[in-house]
């Protein structure tokens, strides 16, 4: 999966949540999707960050 898509799932998810158009059954279930999706974020970015980091890192030598 790429950043932009889970992105994407996230703010889709926020709105049906946010717009009543899930019963509470699937509340759970939505808020842990996004729960899984944010943790994927963090990772992603934070990879990215020292991956530039090491780039930047190797250039300035």
């Amino acid at each position: 999966m790429k950043y932009e898509e889970a992105i994407n799932q996230i703010k889709q998810l926020t709105t049906e949540i946010e717009q009543h158009e899930t019963n509470v059954d699937e509340l759970l279930e939505k808020s842990k999707k996004i729960n899984e999706l944010l943790t994927f974020c963090q990772k992603k970015l934070t990879q990215t960050d020292e991956e530039i980091k090491k780039i930047f890192e190797q250039n300035s030598h």
